[in-house]
């Protein structure tokens, strides 16, 4: 049973996030950067943070606690947050990888 590239990917992705968070990633500059990317492909959408949250069931004040960067954001709501904004994933981490 061998791996896919998807696979591989998702996989470098959990990796390379769950080590980023285990160092306050709040602060650094690489999660400013994944905020951002985030904040520009909803607003690219025309998506507002009250349309976003309420596809995932939350309130809106969850959306607005991430992109304040009050709240961190963890790889199953990175996920999420892409699916219901039909974004891939994919470029969004490479670009913090290869920073």
């Amino acid at each position: 049973m061998g791996l896919s590239l998807n696979g591989i990917i998702y996989s470098s992705l959990i990796v390379f996030l769950t080590v980023t968070a285990m160092t306050k990633s709040t602060y650094t500059d690489n999660y400013a950067k994944l905020i951002k990317q985030l904040v520009d492909c909803r607003k690219k959408q025309k998506m507002t943070q009250t349309e976003l949250s309420a596809c995932m069931g939350k309130p809106q004040s969850f959306i607005a606690k991430i992109e304040n960067k009050e709240r961190r954001l963890d790889v199953i709501e990175f996920l999420e947050l892409c699916k219901h904004m039909q974004i891939n994933p994919i470029p969004i981490v490479a670009s913090l990888i290869d920073n």
